[in-house]
């Protein structure tokens, strides 16, 4: 039984896996780290992207012009909640990443918990 808990458990973490691939799954209220987000395309990359401060807040961007865009354009820094319709700083934001890697902001892990996609409704 041991031997095959191993595998039932790679199993259940593919299919998982392809979930969040094909778009399948809800977002996960765990959280993503800010620094593996493009503020300004709004995309979940995994990675590290540039850091960028602005007024002494931490906002993230994939390329020079992205970088740019944030230091220049308080528009860029700003969310709305899809649960509560607020406006929410990124750089303070939670974040969950949704269907095809789209960074979605919530006011907080408790906000989050309440998304449901629009195909799920």
């Amino acid at each position: 039984m041991r031997k095959h808990k191993g595998k039932l458990m790679a199993a259940a973490a593919l299919l998982i896996g392809a979930g969040l691939f094909f778009g399948t799954r809800k977002p996960q209220a765990a959280g993503v780290p800010h620094e593996q987000v493009c503020m300004t395309n709004d995309k979940v990359f995994g990675r590290p992207q540039i850091r960028v401060k602005v007024e002494g807040r931490d906002y993230f961007g994939c390329c020079a012009g992205c970088a740019k865009r944030l230091r220049n354009d308080p528009e860029v820094r700003v969310a709305l909640d899809p649960v509560t319709g607020a406006r929410v700083d990124k750089a303070s934001a939670f974040i969950v990443e949704g269907p095809e890697g789209a960074a979605l902001y919530f006011e907080s892990a408790k906000s989050a918990a309440r998304y449901k996609p629009k195909a799920e409704v």
